[in-house]
């Protein structure tokens, strides 16, 4: 009798088991599911800010509690605990401000769960750390203020560490009412640290007090001229006179540099090598030399001296050889 009760109760107990197993079964595999499904940070990207710092974004995965953010400067973090530590906590926006310009460093980030204490894999980039393009716009030269040859030049530098695209605008204006008398655009690379000379001829018929003004890529710059009526041209035998060359396109000096030129970098359009160091103006210019410090030059000033001396080289080393060779033939004829 309690034998068969006995059994009747393992029975029940089995078929509530064979019932009530794929609910248990789904409930373990939920919860591996669960655990599994915690992947890095995405969309995560690396950018330089105008301050020279580390901008970092990323979103966060939705089974994470925090984000963990790791540095090295030339490979990237091996693990949680290498490298220098960034952030940790639950935000997508991070701006690191312990870089220096010059280097490049590698990021890496891991998504965290507390609940299960589990990290993801990591996620993360490198990038080079170098001040942005800085651009100004500097020594506006009216070069020619005839009307009918209006024509001018404007020096654009990039005083940041990054080669970049200069989008320059020019508008031309009556100083007294303020209207537009021409107008223009332009778009140009300028390396970093370097400047580029950039030129523009307004079209006008308009004589009287004017402004230039350009603008671009955050600089400014502007001046105020009059412009005036062509002359006329003088009578002459044999052939009139007429405008001289603008001077964006004379080279007085025939250095190869135009009086525009000379005008930018405060050379003498009418002397070749304006500070006497026997080297033209054009050639210090391609050299990156002064042309206005008599001691920065390309190289060595071979003058007379120079040729002196080595003749005198040449003379003593004869002299020796000559001397050598003639105590040798008389020790072999003594022989």
């Amino acid at each position: 009798m309690h034998r068969s009760r006995y059994l009747k109760t393992l029975l029940c107990l089995g078929l509530i088991l064979c019932i009530f197993q794929p609910i248990f079964q789904c409930a373990n595999d939920n919860f591996d599911i669960t655990v599994n499904a915690l992947d890095a940070p995405s969309d995560f990207s690396l950018s330089v800010t105008a301050t020279t710092d580390v901008q970092i974004t990323w979103t966060t995965n939705t089974g994470a509690d925090t984000t963990l953010i790791r540095r090295k400067p030339d490979s990237y973090p091996t693990g949680i605990t290498d490298g220098t530590f960034i952030y940790n906590s639950s935000g997508s926006f991070y701006i690191d401000g312990g870089v220096t310009s010059g280097n490049t460093y590698y990021y890496r980030a891991w998504s965290y769960n507390a609940t299960y204490d589990l990290w993801s894999a990591p996620t993360g980039g490198y990038i080079f750390v170098q001040s942005p393009a800085l651009f100004d716009i500097k020594n506006i030269f009216i070069l020619d203020g005839i009307t009918e040859g209006l024509s001018m030049v404007c020096t654009v530098a990039n005083d940041g560490g990054t080669d970049a695209d200069m989008v320059i605008t020019w508008i031309l204006t009556r100083l007294d009412t303020g209207a537009t008398l021409d107008t223009g655009s332009d778009t140009f690379a300028v390396s970093a640290g370097d400047e580029e000379l950039y030129y523009i001829y307004p079209t006008t018929s308009y004589v009287g007090l004017c402004n230039i003004h350009f603008s671009g890529n955050g600089a400014s710059s502007s001046r105020t001229f009059t412009t005036t009526e062509p002359a006329e041209t003088p009578p002459g035998g044999g052939g009139g006179g007429g405008k001289d060359a603008p001077p964006y396109s004379k080279d007085t000096d025939g250095d190869g540099l135009t009086d525009a030129e000379e005008t930018h970098y405060g050379t003498d359009p009418f002397d070749k090598d304006t500070d006497n160091d026997g080297y033209s103006d054009y050639a210090e210019i391609q050299s990156g030399t002064d042309p206005l410090d008599p001691k920065s030059h390309p190289g060595p000033k071979m003058g007379m001296e120079f040729f002196i001396l080595l003749a005198v080289i040449i003379g003593v080393s004869l002299f020796l050889f000559l001397l050598y060779y003639r105590k040798r033939e008389k020790k072999n004829a003594k022989a």
